[in-house]
């Protein structure tokens, strides 16, 4: 998903871990919408490809704070613009997604034939109201989505608002964010308050304890790759629901950035050129793979064309889209306008006309009290 490292250098490894998120995301939709796949006991394990989408929000966390982890570790003050992150997180997100969007919205329109036979599946909606496509655009989730996919942007723009707050307290306490995260797990499995946020927000927490090991070289990270093989044999052995993201798959995600830290050769692996270019490419892949996966599933194409085409459409919508929309004037420009409209709105809430006194019995308006 959409997640960089800011104005650092850039880590070619984290496109690789990028790639190593979308890449089982792209086979698990392949096997979700086919029911032959999901009665080939050779694609079992495509099911267990949803859970890159822990990777992409550990991914996502370790991003957004490495920049000022590694200033604060180099001796400077902790400082956040909470306004000019705001802007520039807004202007990465959503230029290439209003553009996926409009294009699900068009051809939802023009060819209703190709809706129906999508939601075949029970994954797309026979019909939008304009209020619900609205909302869609803003990324308020709630309503139908015309791609199933899109839900984790809704989660990741929550996130974005909450970050500041959550960079800001591991600073001051890094105890404090496990606190919260252990919280978050705890309030979501034990009571009746299920909201998705609770269940992936120790996700990207841990995203920063993983930037954090990372800037900080912490000793313990060598135990990340054996404790990952362990916990993953774990999880395998357990089976059960392909979509749960509890705790177990979360800590795998963060064992396996611990484990690229970690070891030197995994990270050689990661910055192989084909494998970056599909990680540098795969929030486009994101944004449209899975409609055109419930197509192609629909129209008994062959699975490995399927994943094939799903990753070329992807890459292309990049090359074609949001690699354009990334340029740095573009960006900046964008990420200007959105600046603007919040320096806008907060005029406008200045700018409220304050509660006048009560008029007098003869009209005038009363006096104010002397003090």
């Amino acid at each position: 998903m959409a997640t960089d490292a800011g104005q650092e250098p850039r880590l070619e490894f984290l496109d690789g871990l990028r790639a190593c998120a979308i890449l089982p995301v792209v086979f698990f939709h392949a096997w979700l919408h086919s029911p032959a796949l999901q009665a080939a006991r050779s694609w079992r394990l495509a099911s267990l490809g949803s859970h890159g989408v822990e990777l992409f929000f550990v991914i996502s966390g370790f991003c957004l704070a490495y920049p000022t982890l590694r200033k604060v570790a180099a001796g400077a003050e902790f400082a956040f613009d909470y306004r000019t992150f705001i802007a520039r997180r807004f202007a990465r997100i959503f230029p290439p997604f209003w553009v996926a969007l409009t294009a699900f919205v068009l051809v939802a329109i023009a060819r209703p034939s190709w809706q129906s036979m999508a939601n075949a599946g029970g994954w797309f909606f026979p019909g939008y109201s304009t209020a619900e496509t609205v909302q869609e655009y803003l990324l308020l989730d709630g309503g139908p989505l015309h791609n199933p996919s899109f839900w984790s942007l809704c989660v990741e723009l929550r996130w974005y608002l909450l970050f500041p707050l959550a960079l800001a307290l591991f600073v001051k306490s890094p105890r404090s964010v496990v606190a919260v995260g252990l919280a978050a797990w705890c309030l979501f499995a034990t009571s009746s308050v299920r909201a998705i946020d609770l269940q992936v927000l120790p996700a990207f927490l841990l995203g920063i304890l993983a930037a954090d090991a990372f800037v900080a070289r912490r000793p313990w990270t060598r135990y990340a790759p054996h404790t990952f093989l362990a916990l993953l044999a774990f999880a395998l052995s357990q089976g059960g629901d392909h979509i749960t993201r509890g705790p177990v798959w979360q800590l795998l995600a963060f064992l396996f950035v611990l484990s690229a830290i970690e070891l030197a050769w995994l990270r050689r692996v990661l910055s192989w050129k084909p494998i970056v270019a599909i990680g540098v490419a795969s929030y486009s892949i994101y944004l449209v793979h899975e409609p055109l996966t419930i197509w192609l599933d629909t129209n008994r194409i062959a699975p490995l064309a399927v994943i094939a085409s799903a990753l070329v459409a992807g890459i292309g919508f990049w090359a074609c889209v949001e690699r354009p929309l990334m340029r740095p004037a573009c960006r900046n420009a964008v990420a200007s306008w959105i600046d603007a409209a919040f320096a806008c709105a907060r005029a406008i809430v200045a700018l409220r006309p304050r509660k006048l006194p009560a008029p007098n019995h003869r009209g005038t308006a009363a006096p104010e009290p002397s003090r």
